[in-house]
């Protein structure tokens, strides 16, 4: 005799190394300061990635960088200005190599990211630091016309 609830997985746990990756995914988003439906959906493509088979026997640093990719592709999607040179900045991670499981993971999960191009990176960062708006602190002739600091950067 089986009893119901096991039969039904209803006690599992995770494993460490599952509950290791999605405290650091969760970690990168904080410091990141992204929002809560960027970690949810970087921590769902994590637990992805790593219950599939192409991803049980890869190097340990591979596993880290891991959910580094989940959140650069989570925020791509969402078209959030992240560079890959941030994230391996806080990863202390090789660029290469960080790019070689970012490619992997793109194409093991079949996931579509959008491709952002400098401009649109640019205008972001840009709109970001809120310089473009008159507030009571900032005399007129000091206020920047956006599409002029952008055409300048």
């Amino acid at each position: 005799e089986v009893a119901y609830s096991q039969s039904t997985g209803q006690k599992e746990q995770l494993s460490r190394c599952m509950q290791r990756g999605i405290r650091r995914v969760q970690d990168l988003c904080k410091v990141l300061q992204l929002p809560s439906v960027f970690e949810e959906t970087a921590v769902g493509y994590f637990q992805r990635a790593l219950q599939h088979p192409a991803f049980h026997l890869v190097s340990l640093e591979k596993k880290e960088l891991l959910g580094g990719c989940c959140v650069f592709v989570t925020c791509r999607q969402h078209n959030w200005p992240l560079t890959m040179g941030t994230i391996c900045s806080l990863l202390y991670a090789k660029q290469e190599l960080f790019a070689g499981v970012y490619l992997s993971v793109q194409k093991e999960l079949g996931i579509s990211v959008p491709a952002l191009s400098l401009a649109d990176l640019v205008k972001t960062h840009l709109s970001s630091f809120h310089l473009f708006r008159r507030a009571e602190d900032v005399p007129a002739p000091f206020v920047e016309d956006e599409e002029r600091v952008v055409a300048r950067t």
